[in-house]
């Protein structure tokens, strides 16, 4: 279960990169996230100035 979660989490954050960095959002963020979450996402984010 908790991989299945990680990885949805690493698409929606890199989802969320591509938007940005196509110009369509002006910031992306995170709330409400477990440190594991957090360390997840951010293990291959390439965006994580918010």
């Amino acid at each position: 279960m908790r991989a299945c979660r990680f990885e949805g989490n690493r698409e929606a954050w890199r989802a969320l990169e591509d938007a940005y960095k196509a110009g369509k959002l002006r910031a992306i963020g995170l709330s409400n996230f477990k440190k594991a979450d957090l360390d997840n996402i951010l293990s291959t984010a390439t965006v994580t100035r918010w």
